[in-house]
């Protein structure tokens, strides 16, 4: 007898299961809608319910674009071309002609596929770059695209920030879109650069002007295909200024000249004839940048992607929005300046914008006044109609995605956090009298700090505006900047130093401790000495039309201490300059430029104990100049120097003694000099530089040396490092030394080719048994003959 089916407890058990099964898939929906911003599926279902509401009370309007089969071919062509390579470069004209309406206007125009990536070019939804000949929406050039190429809504409302702060900002809308009868869905139509842009912004006629960038992307495809090549032509420096809409502006005067104007400004800035509160708008500038930080928009930040519009009535250029790609997270601001060196912008646009302190400044101010919450919760509160629309039309294909505004104030309190520094700066106490103190300050931050007042034992404050610290270099070790203080007091102690980021309204205060990180291997004494101004020399004259100093004999005796403050002094080709009986030249916040000629160069000369050239907060700079029997030489302290196509023979002791200095020497021979450099936290790069006969011929305490097919020879010692200090060789030849190197206190040498030769001892490791341990590295060098090696 077949047994009886329990229809009851059947029914409870698939009740079972199907519960089970639905909180599985519950957890599972959770989970997933947790990855798109949700908090889980209840506050899915209440996002989509509210976007399908939105999206029932708005009216959307329809984009209609038809064109032959054979132009639709060409475009789908085009595409096919652009997936295979990787990247989409329009060469050539690729545009097709196209008819397009919208909500009654209509027009003939050309079509073309737009965007670099392909990502504007996936699936159905393609980008286009479209050109009519009547307005469209009051546009005569726009792109249209995939909403999600611009992250949505967030794009939209950028735009309406640059609009709120009244920089120049695109129209940016969302609307449908028929292709050849076709219905694409929904597209985001972004205006493109033209007159119509600046015409709504209510500016001006004048020409909208960005870097060329065809030749850095023709870079990028290579790196596509994992060809990866470190190309010259690829660089900001090796781009031109070119305005949009070539056409209109060639056959317009007026856009012309426009045209001219921003491209010169810009490459003057370029060039660094101009600084940014020379070239650009300062406060639109500041407000952009920091719009920028609020929406974590940088890639519009790179070179290749800027837009400018030079205006005529102001003669100032000034920012135009574009392509944000934001909302995204603030890890850092536009203002942190990244070089790896102090004191350089080098090639890179981004550096040399905020190195101006009057840019920077405004820059800050403004960070401050829009980075803020009460200022972004009334920015919400003004654009919430509009909002509410837009996210309608969204909703017509997007319902299911969420557009919160949590991101921005995200942003707000991680720069805030930001810019409410631990520590901007150490500062150590480095000597005093009763009268003067002497303290040492080392930046450890990417941004400049502003010193507004030492305060010293709770009671002498003494102001110490216009005084403000460079950014730490990137990559570097932290560089010591000398402060003077002039006091009252009977004695310094317990000095604390008040400090700010320059625009900022946030103070810091730092506790000045009473000794130095490590002693200098420089007396600075040398620099506080009185010295004889080098105006009272007899033979110095003033040209007021340069403002130079230069001497008017060629033959020219130097017996005096003399110094030059705040001025320029110039020697000439064929002059010969005799230091004898402790003669010397001080330097402080100048420059000297000795600049001989081949056949015909500048000779230094000591006799009698010819002493030094000293510089403070100055610049050297020789070129075809030859340096003879001079007891000391440079004596250099937070200054530059320069040595280009020099000789220097019979030096006595150092050639150079540095301290937080930079120094380029390239093409120059030296002969029986003592020492080449002593140099105590500097930076020195070397190229093509031969020495022969010496004893030591480079100390350097937490020092960076970077050196490049040199030869050195019959030295008693090639390299001495200490106190962190980092030396480089590439293709270096040695001959002849009795020891090559020795390392000290976490210091590193690298030698990468060349030829590390005979010398008896190679390399002395001294500290390689403790936690501190030196670095030594030699890549492909030849040393078969290195008799003696010690590590």
């Amino acid at each position: 007898m077949p047994k009886k089916i329990n229809t009851t407890k059947l029914f409870k058990r698939l009740i079972l299961v199907t519960l089970l099964g639905m909180v599985v898939g519950l957890f599972v929906f959770n989970r997933f809608v947790k990855r798109y911003g949700y908090d889980g599926a209840l506050d899915f279902i209440t996002n989509y319910y509210h976007n399908k509401q939105l999206a029932n009370e708005v009216e959307v309007l329809n984009m209609k674009i038809s064109m032959s089969e054979k132009d639709y071919d060409f475009l789908s062509d085009k595409r096919d071309e652009a997936l295979e390579r990787g990247v989409q470069i329009n060469v050539g004209d690729n545009y097709v002609d196209c008819d397009v309406e919208v909500d009654g206007e209509k027009s003939k125009g050309t079509i073309r596929l737009k965007g670099h990536m392909t990502d504007h070019l996936e699936g159905d939804k393609w980008s286009f770059r479209v050109k009519t000949d009547e307005p469209i929406l009051g546009m005569y050039r726009f792109s249209l695209q995939h909403p999600g190429t611009r992250n949505y809504i967030y794009e939209w409302t950028y735009h309406q920030l640059l609009a709120h702060e009244g920089i120049i900002h695109l129209n940016y809308d969302f609307l449908n879109v028929e292709l050849n009868d076709k219905d694409l869905g929904i597209y985001a139509m972004e205006e493109h650069f033209g007159q119509h842009v600046l015409e709504h912004n209510n500016r001006p006629k004048g020409a909208i002007l960005r870097w060329n960038p065809n030749l850095y992307w023709e870079w990028r495809i290579d790196e596509l295909h994992h060809i990866y090549l470190d190309e010259e032509y690829s660089a900001y420096s090796s781009s031109f200024a070119e305005p949009y809409d070539r056409g209109t502006v060639k056959d317009d005067e007026e856009l012309l000249q426009n045209y001219q104007k921003g491209a010169s400004q810009l490459e003057a800035f370029r060039r660094g004839d101009k600084i940014t509160s020379e070239v650009f708008d300062v406060e639109l500038m500041a407000r952009f940048h920091a719009i920028i930080d609020l929406v974590g928009g940088y890639h519009s930040l790179d070179w290749s992607d800027v837009k400018f519009y030079y205006n005529n009535e102001t003669e100032l250029i000034e920012p135009v929005g574009y392509e944000s790609f934001s909302v995204r997270k603030s890890e850092r601001i536009a203002g942190q300046r990244l070089p790896d060196d102090y004191g350089k912008v080098d090639e890179d646009y981004h550096n040399q914008l905020f190195s101006d302190p009057v840019f920077f400044k405004a820059y800050i101010k403004a960070l401050e006044r829009i980075c803020d919450e009460a200022y972004f919760n009334e920015f919400i509160a003004s654009i919430s109609t509009q909002f509410d629309q837009k996210m309608g039309i969204l909703s017509k294909e997007f319902a299911y995605r969420k557009f919160p505004f949590d991101p921005y104030f995200e942003n707000i309190d991680l720069i805030r956090h930001n810019l409410e520094l631990p520590k901007p700066f150490h500062a150590f106490t480095q000597k005093w009298d009763d009268s003067t103190a002497y303290f040492e300050l080392a930046p450890v931050t990417d941004f400049p700090i502003e010193l507004v007042k030492i305060e010293i034992d709770g009671k002498e404050k003494v102001s110490l505006e216009g005084i403000i610290l460079p950014a730490k270099a990137r990559n570097t070790f932290a560089t010591y900047f000398p402060l003077k203080v002039n006091h009252h007091s009977k004695k310094v102690k317990n000095c604390v130093i008040t400090a700010k980021i320059p625009g900022s309204k946030n103070e810091f205060e730092i506790v000045v401790e009473e000794y130095s990180s490590y002693q200098t291997v420089m007396d600075l004494d040398e620099f506080l000495t009185p010295k004889t101004s080098i105006e009272e020399h007899p033979k110095i004259v003033f040209n007021a039309y340069d403002s130079i100093y230069f001497f008017d004999e060629m033959d020219i005796s130097i017996q005096e201490e003399y110094e030059l403050t705040n001025g320029k002094l110039r020697l000439l080709p064929g002059q010969k300059i005799t230091f004898s009986n402790n003669g010397s030249f001080t330097f402080n916040n100048s420059k000297l430029e000795s600049f001989g000629a081949n056949e015909n160069e500048v000779l230094l000369i000591g006799e009698n104990k010819g002493e030094t050239i000293s510089a403070f907060n100055s610049e050297l700079d020789f070129k075809n100049t030859n340096f003879v029997e001079m007891k000391n030489t440079l004596y250099i302290v937070n200054s530059t120097t320069s040595i280009n196509h020099c000789s220097v023979a019979d030096v006595q002791s150092n050639f150079i003694q540095s301290l937080n200095s930079e120094i380029v020497v390239v093409d120059s021979y030296f002969g029986n000099v003592k020492q080449f450099g002593l140099l105590d936290r500097s930076s020195l790069t070397m190229s093509n530089v031969q020495s022969k006969k010496g004893d030591t011929f480079l100390h350097s305490d937490g020092s960076i040396v970077k050196m490049n097919s040199c030869n050195i020879q019959e030295h008693k010692k090639v390299f001495e490092l200490d106190h962190l200090a980092i030396n480089k060789a590439w293709n270096i030849k040695l001959n002849e030394n009795e020891q090559i190197g020795y390392l000290n206190n976490s210091s590193e040498c690298h030698f990468y080719g060349g030829d590390l030769g005979n010398a008896d001892v190679g390399f002395e490791v001294a500290d390689a048994k403790n936690n501190y341990a030196s670095i030594l590295n030699i890549y492909k060098s030849k040393q078969d003959q290195v008799k003696k090696l010690k590590i």
